[in-house]
Formats: structure tokens, sequence, C-alpha cells
């Protein structure tokens, strides 16, 4: 999360990961909103730590098919 601390996280009963490690080995992951931080993540390393076959949710677009695809992740979105 960009806009919470890890200790807030936690203070809410969620366990804090990276976002590394978020993606590393993951089945899933669904990006649900659209801070500015995404848009300069090199998200071709992220994808790259993700489980094969695996399933890269973007709620706001923030991320290409084309480059999700690339590494073997299916790509979701609102009305895809």
């Amino acid at each position: 999360d960009f806009v919470l601390t890890p200790d807030e996280i936690e203070n809410l009963g969620i366990k804090y990961v990276p976002l590394l490690n978020g993606f590393t080995d993951a089945d899933c992951v669904i990006i649900a909103n659209n801070h500015k931080k995404y848009q300069t993540l090199n998200i071709e390393e992220y994808l790259s730590l993700m489980k094969k076959p695996s399933l890269f949710v973007d709620i706001w677009g923030i991320s290409k098919k084309e480059v999700v695809e690339k590494f073997g992740v299916a790509y979701g979105g609102i009305g895809l």
C-alpha cells in the first residue's frame, strides 16, 4: 500500500507484506486502486515473480494487457 504505513496495516489486523513479496509465487494479484505509484512500477519485474499460470486483475487499467500476457499471466479487469 502506498498510503498506509506497515504499522497502520498491522493495526487493522492485516499482515503487512511488501509489494514485491506479494507478487512472489502469487496465483492472483489484484490492483484495486489507481495510486500514481502503480504507474511507475517496473511491472515486468513483478509479473515475472508470479506463478504460471496466474491472474493479474487491474481494476483501473494501469497496465497493458499485452505486457501482462507476455509473462504467461492472464489479464483481467472491469468490463473485460
